[in-house]
């Protein structure tokens, strides 16, 4: 089947360069296409099977997909099995202005590149939280675009500094969403401090289910993976606080000091108090 080419010219609001839609399955119809310009979609309600570069990408509830340009694709649709999700286009020209903005902060280009587009698994609450901001566009006034535009795009550099830049994006229909829903999950303080046995709690998986699933799609022990959150936790909070260095040692969930100490000079060249220190250095240096 030969793929329908849709162009921004006539999909596009030229003034904002973008344009948000909330689609019901069942009162559209979904053909092979491609398009010039990108878009950021979420399944609201039930799973999908997005169709997409000659493979399936089987979406859970709660999926936010990033297709490009080149990306030809469509949705499986079984009458009777409504779904739902939500749909943000935007021109190349906000793009390259996203990309101008935080490239080199973070692989963007990664994103442009990988076979398949790139997949966020969100939390329910966050899958909340981010359709309720896109419900907030249908308040702005029409008649106000520079507002409209303004508004889009701080939502858009939102999701790919908040969510794509996060290391677990998926490209691969293979990695389970419980999995990346609890790897996500993990990223909270009130999560990793509490270690793996908080992980079986999210997933409801065993000890050693989680930890054959870390080392396949990882090739880490659920150990070193909880471990390496810590680490980055107390150097941010080394440099961009006060809090005494044990305090952050045990409140990140660290119970053996030396071993905290061990792993933290191993990651970052210096003890603590050093790397702390070094800091305070640099940046009264550059007052001068």
């Amino acid at each position: 089947m030969q793929a329908k080419f849709l162009s921004q010219k006539k999909h596009i609001d030229e003034d904002t360069g973008c344009r948000y839609r909330y689609i019901f399955s069942e009162s559209e119809r979904f053909l092979l296409h491609g398009h010039d310009f990108y878009e950021i979609f979420i399944t609201v309600n039930k799973k999908i099977v997005h169709m997409v570069n000659g493979e399936k990408q089987h979406l859970a509830v709660g999926s936010m997909v990033f297709v490009r340009p080149d990306d030809i694709h469509s949705y499986e649709y079984e009458p009777g099995n409504q779904y739902n999700f939500v749909n943000l286009a935007f021109d190349k020209k906000t793009m390259n202005d996203i990309i101008k903005y935080i490239d080199g902060c973070f692989n963007i280009r990664s994103l442009l590149e990988s076979k398949l587009p790139p997949v966020v698994i969100l939390s329910p609450t966050e899958k909340k939280n981010l359709l309720s901001r896109l419900s907030e566009l249908n308040y702005i006034n029409r008649s106000d675009r520079n507002r409209l535009k303004l508004q889009l795009r701080l939502l858009l550099l939102d999701i790919f500094v908040r969510y794509f830049s996060n290391n677990q994006i998926s490209t691969s229909e293979n990695v389970p969403y419980w999995f990346e829903n609890m790897c996500e999950q993990m990223r909270k303080l009130s999560n990793f401090s509490e270690g793996i046995g908080q992980m079986e709690k999210i997933c409801r998986k065993s000890r050693e289910h989680i930890a054959r699933c870390m080392r396949k799609y990882k090739g880490i022990t659920p150990t070193e993976f909880i471990n390496d959150i810590r680490l980055n936790y107390i150097a941010n909070m080394l440099l961009n606080s006060n809090v005494p260095i044990l305090d952050l040692c045990f409140e990140s969930g660290f119970k053996n000091v030396g071993w905290f100490y061990t792993l933290f000079k191993d990651k970052y060249g210096a003890s603590p108090a050093k790397f702390r220190n070094q800091y305070i250095q640099k940046m009264q240096n550059s007052l001068v």
